[in-house]
Formats: structure tokens, C-alpha cells, sequence
């Protein structure tokens, strides 16, 4: 509520996806980031980042589960 007593109210769908995918993809990995920096830090979440983005090319999912355990 304003000091004049209005409200403001906005809303967004985000289950609605994004027509351009790459700027979805980059919109959801920033989301990531925000989320886990916090908890493993920059360095590991970029790593993890990375890790998922080639997760096909991956020999074992070891290295991926490691990082992510912080």
C-alpha cells in the first residue's frame, strides 16, 4: 500500500515459457545461480553450471553429484 493508501499490484505467469529459448535458458540459469551461490559458492555453482550443460558428455555423474554436495 502507498502512503496516499493505493495499491499497486503486477503479476507475471512464469510457467508461460519464453518464445526465444536461449534467453529462457539464460534467464533459468541465472535463477540457478542465485539459488545455489549461497549454499556452494560461485565458483562450484558455475562449475555445476557447466557440469549439467554437457551432462550427455559426462563419463560418470560422480563428479556432478560431488559438486553439488558442496
Amino acid at each position: 500500500m502507498l502512503t496516499d493508501g493505493s495499491r499497486v499490484t503486477a503479476r507475471h505467469d512464469s510457467g508461460i515459457a519464453a518464445t526465444d529459448v536461449a534467453q529462457q535458458g539464460k534467464r533459468l540459469e541465472a535463477k540457478f545461480a542465485a539459488l545455489v551461490d549461497p549454499v556452494l559458492g560461485q565458483q562450484k555453482t558455475a562449475r555445476l553450471i557447466g557440469d549439467i550443460a554437457e551432462f550427455d558428455a559426462l563419463p560418470q555423474v560422480r563428479g556432478l553429484l560431488e559438486t553439488a554436495r558442496g
